[in-house]
Formats: C-alpha cells, structure tokens, sequence
C-alpha cells in the first residue's frame, strides 16, 4: 500500500515526538505518541532497548508495524534520554525510525 501511495517502496519511517506548546489541546502539552511511549515505559528501565520496545506501543510504532517495519531504532543523542534520572516524565523528545 505504501508503494502504491509513494510511487516506491520506503526503506524507513522517521518519527519526531515532542513536548511543546504546539501540543497544548493534549494530555501534558505533549504529542499522543509521546505519552503513549511514557506510558508503556512506566516502571520499565530507561535504555534504549526498552524505549525501541515501547515505541511499538504508539499510534505511528502500530502503524509502521502493521505496514512490516518491525525493528525501532532510537536515533536521537543519549543525553536525550539519559539525563532523565530514571524519570520517564522527565523526556521531552525521543527520535525513532522504523526500518525493515
């Protein structure tokens, strides 16, 4: 379907999820597929294998995968998410692509 839709076929789906004031209308001023991602991630470890894991868990990570991209792949710097003194809340931005 993608193919069909783009005229080629994609070898990944680059995703950006935010904390802003642009998302002020949603639940802690945070894009849907953030809160959904800390919210998978409750009581989970923060590393960079969970957050892959928990990225499955949002709208785009079902979509992606329900299209066959089955691995997630966190491309944002480390300090993104190692800063957070194991408070998930604490993310403001997390970078995913979903591959093949």
């Amino acid at each position: 379907m993608l193919k069909k839709e783009i005229g080629k076929d994609l070898d990944g789906i680059y995703a950006e999820w935010l904390k802003s004031s642009a998302y002020k209308d949603f639940p802690n001023s945070e894009s849907v597929n953030l809160y959904d991602l800390k919210t998978a991630m409750k009581g989970k470890k923060i590393t960079k294998e969970n957050l892959e894991e928990a990225a499955f868990k949002t709208f785009t990570g079902s979509w992606a995968k329900s299209k066959g991209f089955t691995k997630a792949k966190v491309v944002s710097e480390n300090d993104v998410y190692k800063e957070l003194n194991g408070d998930i809340n604490r993310l403001k931005e997390l970078e995913v692509i979903f591959i093949k």
